[in-house]
């Protein structure tokens, strides 16, 4: 999702208030500013095609591993909801 990095916080609190773990929202802090159009653009014009290529997938991997590691090692608490009994 093509986002600026004003805009990339309040999305992450939308995400982290929806998800369970904490994993989603670190892999989209991670990879949503390298995925920008703009931001491609860029390392396309300057480094060329293939580090492009590179660069974007070595985002996802190192994205994908953090989050693992993230869903391991951190747990959200369950929050108490009220449920209704009729």
């Amino acid at each position: 999702m093509p986002l600026c990095s004003c805009s990339m916080i309040p999305v992450a609190q939308l995400m982290n208030s929806l998800s369970k773990t904490y994993a989603p929202v670190i892999s989209f802090l991670i990879i949503a500013p390298i995925v920008s159009p703009i931001t491609l653009l860029l390392t396309y014009g300057v480094l060329g095609f293939y580090m492009t290529i590179f660069r974007v997938l070595g985002a996802f991997l190192f994205a994908l591993v953090v989050a693992y590691t993230v869903d391991i090692l951190f747990k959200k608490k369950e929050k108490n909801k009220l449920k209704m009994v009729f």
